[in-house]
């Protein structure tokens, strides 16, 4: 059995690695950030409705993370266990998400919501397909404690100018005059470009052969490693609490934007204001996990970023300067959140394989996606049930302002949720154990038994 040394990942596997994830980041954060408010305000249909499907799609995508988990983990083929599923998704995503922006012309609200129901269904089933053995992969690229950061590190540089694009997309869409149109245009270029790229990364990047086979061979064995592996569980709930807040802020945002702060059309330049922050802040994210650790830094961004979310209540109209300021502040406290997750997520991994044997990678991904993404369905759900229920009207006429109902439920979804969701996987966090000292000892036992030539304790 092939020895994987703790060797820093070469920078040509790096980019084509990460290639893929800036196009389909922005295909991600348009959807979260403009498919509801476009749904409702562009074609009329009801929030209500159109925040229903997102959430049913979200969970359905949920389910099928485990599934496709579990199938690329047993995947056998020359091509390796995530590669294939890379590229057999690729263009049905493409193709999903145009689709999801291009409804007919000519129907009517109820077939309209209809296509856009089978469009968002589409989409987020190939994610699926696609999203977690991609994820699986960068889990299987370096068994070092601290260059997986550094690997995760370089995806986050590319899942922010991916979130960029999306920004300057959604900035595009908000001053077009023909928003239909462009919106259209828009999808169909990225559908492309998330095509091409992922054909490039698939074609380019290389598995490691003794891998292969090293799936868990029981699904409800996996489910039951999964449980009773202790730093999993508290891993879930902190994913699941800390999607659930950034859903909610992503989705009400360009409520809050148009109707609480009184700046239409400027959602894309606060949002400009967080991720630029966010991209310079990772270096020296990167940097203070090697010095303090992975999991203390990740518990002092998300404690910091708990305290911003949380002033933004306090907001209202002509603060358009104020939250630009607090959302560079919150941009520069969630740097961690871009790439420590996912960095020990993989030391999480390193625990199972030493008890069980097995290399899972596929179905423990899947696990934290279930909860990330049914996370952020609820809060795509959730936002849209509250403006239905304070009275916030779709497709009122132009200028009218919402009832004051409408006005503290917008506040609170880009707020109080927020803010009450982070505390509570700060809380969560807190109770995590396994740093570097740990994960060293786990390395030093998986690399003994190698050497032994088997695997487990």
């Amino acid at each position: 059995m092939t020895h994987v040394p703790e060797a820093r990942v070469p920078r040509a596997t790096l980019v084509a690695y990460c290639l893929p994830v800036a196009p389909i980041e922005a295909m991600f954060w348009l959807v979260i950030l403009y498919q509801l408010k476009f749904a409702t305000d562009v074609l009329g249909v009801s929030p209500a409705w159109i925040g229903l499907v997102f959430g049913a799609a979200r969970i359905w995508d949920g389910v099928l993370d485990p599934v496709a988990g579990y199938a690329s983990d047993r995947t056998r083929s020359q091509l390796g266990r995530r590669r294939p599923w890379i590229l057999l998704s690729a263009l049905p995503l493409g193709l999903a998400f145009a689709a999801a922006w291009s409804p007919p012309a000519d129907a009517g609200p109820r077939e309209t919501a209809l296509f856009l129901a089978a469009a968002i269904f589409a989409f987020y089933t190939a994610h699926a397909a696609f999203g977690i053995p991609h994820a699986s992969l960068g889990a299987e690229l370096t068994t070092s404690h601290h260059d997986r950061t550094r690997v995760f590190g370089v995806r986050a540089a590319f899942s922010g100018g991916g979130m960029l694009a999306g920004v300057a997309a959604l900035a595009v869409l908000e001053r077009a005059a023909d928003p239909r149109a462009s919106a259209s245009a828009i999808a169909i270029g990225l559908g492309v470009l998330t095509v091409g790229c992922s054909l490039v990364s698939g074609a380019r990047l290389r598995e490691r052969s003794e891998l292969q086979g090293r799936g868990g061979r029981n699904p409800w064995a996996v489910i039951r490693d999964i449980t009773r592996n202790p730093h999993a569980r508290r891993l879930l709930g902190v994913f699941f609490f800390t999607e659930l807040g950034v859903g909610c802020l992503a989705t009400a945002l360009p409520f809050a934007s148009e109707y609480v702060l009184e700046t239409p059309r400027a959602t894309s330049a606060y949002l400009a204001c967080f991720l630029v922050p966010t991209l310079l802040s990772i270096p020296l994210w990167v940097r203070l996990s090697r010095r303090v650790g992975k999991p203390r830094a990740w518990l002092l961004s998300s404690a910091l970023s708990t305290l911003g979310f949380g002033a933004i209540f306090a907001l209202g109209p002509g603060d358009g300067m104020a939250i630009s300021v607090l959302a560079a502040a919150i941009g520069l406290a969630h740097g961690a959140a871009r790439l420590l997750p996912l960095s020990i997520q993989a030391d999480v991994i390193d625990w199972d394989e030493l008890r069980s044997g097995e290399r899972k990678e596929g179905a423990y991904c899947a696990a934290w996606n279930l909860a990330a993404k049914a996370a952020g369905g609820l809060a795509i759900a959730l936002c849209g049930a509250l403006l239905a229920l304070s009275g916030f009207e779709a497709g009122a006429a132009p200028g009218a302002p919402p009832p004051a109902s409408a006005l503290l439920a917008i506040r609170v979804a880009v707020s109080l949720l927020p803010a009450s969701c982070l505390a509570l996987a700060t809380w969560l966090l807190a109770g995590f154990t396994l740093g570097e000292a740990e994960h060293r000892e786990i390395r030093a036992r998986l690399d003994g038994a190698r050497e032994a030539g088997f695997s487990g304790a």
